[in-house]
């Protein structure tokens, strides 16, 4: 009785239901789309029970956190880390870095540590710490500066959880998309084919859409509460299609069994049993009735 209640309730004030689905989508996909920037590229992949996490957190409450978050390795197969070339190009970088985007900064040139070079010496790296407390805050940071890094003449390379955690939502808002371009096509075919019509069809695009939608405001507000990753984006979407799918057909089916027999009326049953079809009685079969009476 619910479903029947809720579907005469939207067949009823469609035009209403459709307006509001309409508001729903733009303005949640306004809000919706930042979902991505709450969400941590490498939440859930730490344990913090393990003995590593434990050490971290010991370490940082008495010594004070001493992690390099970025980790930007310079290479030359022309020059090595002793050519005044190659130092005038990193120092160039460090001195570019404004003094409120690390809170410390560590290179082969100000240090002097052999850890910073590589066996054929043809590689050095930087090593720096963001501000921020929490790793969205370093990403912010760390998108921020990331043009600044580049280096005329050297090939730079990038490391440290916060920079693998830009790319990994880089890679998984690129291939969420590639996905999606590829999939929604086929779609729409086996769809067409399904239902035989269009409009039946586009029925569980528009419910997939509806579900993505919900789903980012949904992520936007949890992951600002917990910590996600961005896996979830990939992981809601494509089960918010396949499901999409299942109760269009569901939906299309029980609305098309709603008809009764030979209707051509589109207008459903809303949960009452079809009626049966009575069969006709000609002037002729009553006269044989009255006749064998």
């Amino acid at each position: 009785m619910m479903f029947a209640t809720i579907g005469r309730f939207a067949a009823r004030r469609r035009t209403w239901v459709f307006m509001a689905a309409i508001l729903f989508v733009v303005l949640g996909g306004v809000w919706g789309s930042g979902a991505g920037g709450v969400l941590g590229g490498g939440a859930g992949l730490d344990n913090p029970h393990g003995e590593s996490s434990q050490a971290n957190s010991l370490l940082a409450g008495t010594l004070g956190r001493h992690v390099a978050d970025v980790v930007v390795m310079y290479e030359s197969q022309a020059m090595d880390v002793d050519d005044p070339r190659f130092k005038a190009q990193v120092e160039a970088v460090v001195a570019k870095l404004p003094k409120d985007s690390y809170e410390w900064v560590e290179s082969y040139y100000s240090t002097g540590s052999a850890d910073f070079v590589s066996a054929d010496r043809h590689k050095t790296y930087l090593a720096l710490q963001l501000p921020g407390a929490v790793e969205e805050e370093q990403v912010v940071v760390y998108n921020r500066i990331l043009p600044l890094f580049d280096a005329p003449g050297l090939t730079e390379r990038f490391g440290g959880l916060t920079a693998v955690g830009q790319q990994f939502n880089a890679i998984s808002n690129r291939d969420l998309a590639r996905a999606e371009l590829l999939s929604f096509p086929l779609l729409i075919i086996l769809l067409l084919i399904v239902f035989r019509s269009l409009v039946a069809a586009a029925l569980p695009l528009a419910i997939a859409v509806l579900v993505a939608v919900g789903s980012l405001v949904v992520l936007r507000i949890v992951g600002g509460l917990v910590d996600l990753s961005t896996a979830a984006i990939n992981v809601v979407v494509i089960l918010g299609l396949g499901l999409a799918t299942d109760y269009a057909l569901l939906i299309v089916n029980r609305f098309r069994r709603s008809w009764p027999p030979g209707a051509r009326s589109r207008t459903p049953s809303y949960g009452r049993p079809p009626r049966p079809a009575v069969p006709s009685r000609s002037p002729a079969s009553r006269s044989r009735s009255r006749s064998a009476a």
